[in-house]
């Protein structure tokens, strides 16, 4: 122990603190000594790599970054003229300016036509299918569905009550998207994929709509149910009364419809003394629910979930009904239907064909012909009516003016009175509604700037308004063919109407795919050329100069690689340059077309313009390059049949009946792909033949495997039975389905481990990778047989909703680990070990070669003298049984001769007189 003098602290401390200066004075030494040594040959050519990688990376990045953007501006082009558009006008009706003469009775107040009903209830039941509400008689052939005859009220009352109710077909145009359904639904106009109007901010509906016309008549608007209804008309009900739900939780059955009942009774009621509200807080009521679409989304039209919700709505319907009163109008309708497994994007009839029924306790409604007393059996008889008709019926009905963007006609229904022959209330309402359909037309073409119309519907226009003036007083046979005539006018511009949004634009589709298709010459032309001035550098090459250097061999740096840090003008920054000069020449002139243009579009003229001549002289700049040119046509049988087989799907898309048989198709290409690799395979040596063998029957089978699980497309009925859902009208997954994610869990890990094994990349992260993939694997698994045991309710004791927690638990782990712990784990792991001494292995070039203290491990397969073969068949790679090096900076030449002056190499002599033995570049890796 120390003594504990002051003097001997003071000298231990300044001793402590001279070692620490002078560590930092060798430290510093040191990096001044390493700062001053001339870099070695491996770290010039290091550097010459960096530098060479940080060039091609600056170009490389702006290439992408500009091929992006070109194939932005060909998608653009192309979804300009493919999504059909719609221009939206900012005109909006007012009362006191009809489109034609109107004069007001007093004694019968109203907008454009005297007001019927005070308040309306409006029930949009989603996806109400229009067989969900008329008997069904099922046949052995063909049986009754879980949807059918669940929902007896409405046809009954239509049948029971013919002036108090009616029951019609209502046919959606597609898109039949609730949203796009319920734009329909409140401006009477045809839906498009794109309004294009003056809101580009959010999705509220800014023109002209029925729940604007009602606030500007100053009525008060309830609503509850689905939120889409507050997106679209933001600030439009009444708060404290309505009550909106989520809607896109389409597991859901219950929720919305629960909570739409609960609050939609009471408001039919007088309001009771300690109440909230009653029926004095609305003028019109809306109320949407969400069941019937959720239980289709879920199960399909054919499941006990859907009898129930059915039967639901059922009881719902009959309790509003009893609470109405004489001035309210009950208006119950489907948005649209749906196919057989709940879904309704518009392709089939089914998915358009809804219901609309019209109920009023004081009985209003007839019918014009003795045969349509009884609601029509199917949804395709000819009194079917479209969704828009409703706009301009619930505008009259309630006094007030028709939507300025109307295209619809009123309902016959509900204008032709008790005893059904009312023509003059017909034939006036149907003029004003088409008056309005006419001023819309021309305010449209000329907003647009077409022609007006054609003359079959000016002719009709024309005939109607002669019979309605020759009618005024007169007999009512003359009324009934002035709404004759109106009505086919009607369905003559409606025609026209959906022709007109309904035509795709050729010309900007035909820009967006020229676009596309020269971008992807150039991509081509950048896979077989970028790159080809690059430093190449050989692994074998690196060794042996690594070698050399060890045993005191100087080395020199190929003096053509020391300018790679030039940035030489190679084929990606030639494209590159050419390419942002065409954009810059593009634009100018797209601007001064524009200019010229008596339509200008300055922006679509720019972008094409700059698009256009930025891929001319990227393909210029391509061609001219002085690389040598490779050119992108497939050379060899395999690289043709790797082009003709994705090419002739693509091309069959040109072709209904090929698209309809798409499946079957690929299944016949993949066979014959797996056909042409069993020849193959039969050409090649042992045991590769066994193994090409293996895996062509392997490939093929495991198509034909795949197959047995289908979706059939209702074109291709009844030619095909679907497999993937329990049944043809489940929406439910099969219950053989269980077993694949069991049996992906246990296969797929195993086969990946097969194939990483003998490239011998199962070392660091890879095992744990396996792993985690299985584990994962199986979660996925589990979920999916928790989500069938929810849905066939395996398990009724459990709690309700302990399965979907469970669910949702496993999901968001396995959402973790794949985007989470996965990355951080791989990130954060062991780089690769040197296995001889320990140290970490870089693998710099690729190829399995690997820099581990100072040497390349492994090396490759060992040749001797004995079994090489000739120097004339080795491709210049041996020198007479020892291997021959040739680098490519030096145009091939071979260093064998170099290589033999390292003392300790020996072997035959080379054909410059060189030896190199691979057993000599990695000693203890020989044999």
């Amino acid at each position: 122990m120390p003594p504990s003098d002051p003097d001997y602290a003071r000298i231990q401390a300044l001793y402590a603190k001279a070692r620490e200066l002078k560590a930092k004075e060798d430290a510093a030494a040191a990096i001044k000594k390493e700062a001053s040594r001339p870099p070695t040959a491996a770290e010039k050519r290091d550097a010459i790599c960096a530098a060479d990688f940080r060039r091609q990376w600056r170009w490389t990045s702006l290439f992408f970054a500009w091929l992006f953007l070109v194939n932005a501006a060909g998608i653009y082009f192309f979804t300009k003229g493919f999504l059909l558009t719609r221009l939206v006008l900012e005109e909006h009706s007012a009362c006191g300016e009809p489109p034609r003469g109107y004069t007001q009775d007093p004694a019968r107040p109203g907008c454009w036509h005297p007001r019927s009903f005070e308040k309306a209830v409006v029930v949009i039941v989603d996806a109400l299918r229009y067989d969900f509400t008329v008997p069904v008689n099922g046949t052995e052939q063909e049986p009754a569905l879980a949807c059918h005859n669940a929902l007896p009220f409405l046809y009954e009352t239509a049948v029971k009550e013919p002036h108090n109710a009616f029951l019609l077909p209502f046919i959606a145009d597609p898109p039949t998207t609730t949203l796009q359904r319920l734009k329909g639904l409140t401006t009477g106009t045809l839906p498009t994929f794109i309004d294009a109007g003056s809101n580009f901010a959010g999705t509220a509906i800014e023109e002209d709509n029925l729940l604007a016309q009602l606030k500007q008549a100053g009525k008060r608007i309830a609503h509850l149910g689905d939120d889409t209804w507050t997106a679209l008309f933001p600030g439009y009900f009444e708060e404290g009364v309505s009550r909106a739900y989520d809607s896109f939780n389409v597991w859901d059955l219950h929720t919305v419809d629960n909570g739409v009942v609960e609050h939609a009774l009471p408001l039919l009621k007088p309001k009771a003394v300690g109440a909230a509200v009653g029926k004095e807080d609305w003028d019109v009521l809306i109320a949407h629910f969400l069941g019937v679409d959720h239980a289709g989304h879920r199960y399909g039209p054919d499941h006990p979930a859907m009898t129930a919700k059915l039967a639901q709505m059922d009881d719902v319907l009959r309790d509003m009904v009893a609470a109405l009163d004489d001035d309210t109008l009950l208006v119950v309708m489907g948005d649209h239907g749906m196919d057989a497994k709940g879904d309704h994007g518009g392709e089939s009839d089914d998915e358009v064909q809804a219901a609309l029924w019209m109920y009023s306790r004081r009985g209003i409604f007839g019918r014009t012909a003795p045969e349509t007393l009884l609601p029509p059996p199917s949804a395709k008889d000819a009194r079917a009516v479209n969704q828009i008709d409703l706009v301009p019926t619930l505008a009259l009905l309630l006094g007030l003016p028709i939507p300025f963007n109307n295209l619809g006609r009123p309902i016959e229904e509900a204008f032709a009175g008790r005893k059904g022959n009312d023509w003059a209330n017909l034939a006036g309402v149907s003029a004003m509604a088409a008056a309005g359909v006419e001023r819309y037309q021309e305010a449209y073409f000329k907003a647009r700037g077409i022609e007006e119309g054609n003359a079959g519907t000016r002719a009709l226009w024309g005939g109607a308004q002669t019979a309605l003036e020759q009618s005024v007083g007169g007999e009512k046979g003359k009324y009934k063919k002035a709404y004759e005539l109106l009505t086919a006018y009607q369905r003559e511009t409606l025609d026209i109407c959906r022709g007109l949004w309904a035509r795709f634009d050729v010309t900007s589709m035909v820009q967006g795919l020229a676009i596309l298709a020269a971008s992807l010459v150039v991509l081509l032309l950048f896979a077989r050329n970028a790159g080809t001035d690059s430093p190449v550098m050989s692994p074998e090459l690196e060794q042996a100069e690594l070698q050399l250097e060890k045993n005191g061999v100087d080395v020199p740096v190929n003096a053509d690689a020391d300018g790679m840090d030039s940035e030489p003008d190679d084929f990606t920054t030639s494209v590159v340059k050419g390419a942002f000069i065409g954009i810059l020449a593009g634009a100018s002139l797209g601007v001064t077309a524009s200019s010229m243009s008596p339509e200008p579009s300055t922006v679509n003229d720019t972008i094409l313009g700059a698009t256009a001549c930025s891929l001319l002289a990227a393909l210029i700049s391509a061609l001219g390059s002085p690389l040598p040119y490779r050119a992108p046509y497939p050379t060899t049988p395999w690289s043709f049949l790797a082009l003709l087989l994705p090419a002739l799907p693509a091309i069959g898309f040109g072709a209904n009946s090929f698209t309809i048989w798409e499946d079957q198709i690929l299944l016949f290409l993949l066979s014959t792909l797996g056909l042409i690799f069993l020849f193959a395979s039969l050409s090649l040596p042992s045991p590769e033949r066994t193994l090409g063998i293996t895996q062509a029957i392997l490939f093929t089978a495991l198509t034909w495997l795949a197959s047995l699980s289908k979706l059939c497309r209702e074109e291709q009925m009844p030619f095909c039975r679907s497999t993937y859902y329990a049944s043809a009208t489940s929406s439910t997954s099969a219950p053989w389905q269980l077993a694949l994610p069991y049996l992906t869990t246990l296969l797929l890990p195993s086969v990946l481990k097969s194939y990483v094994l003998p490239s011998r990349n199962y070392r660091g992260p890879a095992p744990l990778f396996l792993n985690t993939l299985r584990a994962g694997l199986l979660a996925c698994a589990l979920f999916w047989t928790l989500d069938a045991a929810d849905d066939a309710a395996w398990f009724p004791s459990l709690p309700v909703g302990l399965l979907k927690t469970a669910r949702v638990a496993i999901a968001q782990v396995v959402l973790g680990i794949g985007f989470v712990a996965g990355p951080v784990a791989y990130a954060y792991s062991s780089p690769d070990r040197c296995p001889r001494c320990g140290g970490l292995a870089h693998d710099r070039h690729g190829a399995g070669i690997r820099e581990c203290a100072g040497e390349l491990v492994p090396a490759p397969p060992v040749l001797s003298a004995a079994s090489a073969p000739p120097a004339a068949e080795a491709d210049g790679r041996l020198c007479a049984g020892a291997v021959r090096v040739a680098d490519p900076r030096v145009g091939g030449t071979s260093r064998c001769a170099e290589a033999a002056r390292v003392a300790g190499f020996v072997g035959g002599a080379g054909a410059d007189g060189g030896v190199l033995l691979l057993q000599d570049w990695a000693p203890g890796y020989a044999g």
